[in-house]
């Protein structure tokens, strides 16, 4: 921690230095230069420093993830590899077995109906090699209307085959007929949206809603068991603009994740964990257009959603109202089409 301690100090000197002779045109070497000192600061962003970087899976390593610098700058900066070294003791953990991992996928099976979990899953384990490999050979396409995701459903390349998705069911860049989206998630992920795609993901999603069906935005579901929880949850995730909707128990056992457009798309990964790396994971699982699949899991979400067991308002102001809360004026919109024209479901 010293050596990263001397070497943070070395390089604001460093770029202290470049601003003062190039923004102000101050020669630091023949004039006198006033220092300046921070003496607070105000809000999160101003104590975070933004490292990327990303976990690397390959088909010949499924189980042990590579972590690169995502800025080819940050490798010369870290030349001794002191800071890299920080961040890999942060996310590894030895002993960690996956208990019951049959059980919770078996779970996420029979909920979602996952094809692409279902055709590598034998002899109750997954084939993660020959997965990947067909993910690589076939660049995510597994049906007219089903694509094959790997990694977080914000990702970059998920994006785009979610996107492609919509435009080969809607038309290119054509608007979604759909009130917005429910997000489902377990956060406590160390890594899960903490970086700038989760933001760019759901803007680019929104703005696609129809403006005619007045659309509500994105809501996304966490397990909260308490106000300082739900604090905590949104200074970490309020910079995507998102509503939050506190649930009293995970959809699963936390490693299931859904992303419900309802009526238009839906996506769900299953979180395989990482032995020797708690808590990260390996998210794995499909995005759908068929209408069959779409109908299963809103029904599923609408029977989870409507019962009170399971839903809480630690995301509300103290004196909100019923009607005024998210679960009212965000949540029930989406599925009221749905309610109407299905019967034997009950009402929310």
């Amino acid at each position: 921690m010293e050596k990263l301690t001397e070497k943070a100090k070395a390089a604001f000197d460093q770029q202290f230095n470049t601003f003062i002779e190039k923004a102000k045109g101050i020669d630091t070497y023949t004039e006198a230069v006033e220092l300046y000192k921070i003496n607070q600061v105000y809000n999160r962003n101003d104590r975070l420093l933004p490292v990327r970087i990303k976990y690397v899976v390959t088909t010949e390593n499924c189980h042990t993830p590579s972590i690169k610098y995502i800025d080819e700058w940050m490798e010369d900066w870290d030349d001794d590899r002191s800071l890299f070294s920080c961040i890999c003791s942060q996310t590894e953990s030895t002993g960690f077995g996956q208990t019951n991992l049959n059980i919770s996928l078996d779970e996420y099976i029979t909920l979602t109906k996952d094809p692409i979990i279902l055709n590598f899953y034998q002899n109750e384990n997954f084939d993660f090699k020959s997965a990947l490999k067909a993910y690589e050979s076939n660049k995510g396409i597994f049906e007219l209307e089903t694509r094959m995701l790997v990694g977080n459903i914000y990702s970059n390349q998920n994006q785009d085959l979610i996107h492609s998705l919509l435009d080969y069911k809607l038309g290119d860049g054509a608007k979604i007929p759909s009130k917005g989206v429910l997000w489902s998630v377990e956060t406590t992920d160390k890594i899960w949206g903490r970086g700038p795609e989760i933001e760019s993901f759901i803007q680019s999603i929104e703005h696609r809603l129809d403006d005619r069906k007045r659309p509500v935005g994105t809501v996304l579901g966490v397990n909260v068991q308490n106000k300082q929880d739900a604090f905590r949850m949104k200074d970490l995730y309020g910079i995507t603009k998102c509503h939050f909707q506190g649930l009293n128990k995970h959809i699963g056992n936390g490693q299931i994740e859904i992303f419900l457009i309802p009526g238009v798309l839906v996506a769900c990964t299953f979180h395989f964990l990482i032995e020797n790396h708690y808590p990260l994971s390996l998210p794995i699982g499909f995005v759908t257009t068929d209408h069959k699949r779409i109908e299963s899991i809103e029904k599923y979400l609408i029977e989870f959603f409507s019962n009170p067991v399971n839903v809480n308002n630690y995301f509300e102001r103290f004196d909100v109202e019923d009607d005024k809360t998210v679960l009212h004026n965000k949540v029930r919109p989406f599925f009221r089409n749905h309610i109407e024209n299905t019967k034997n479901i009950r009402n929310l």
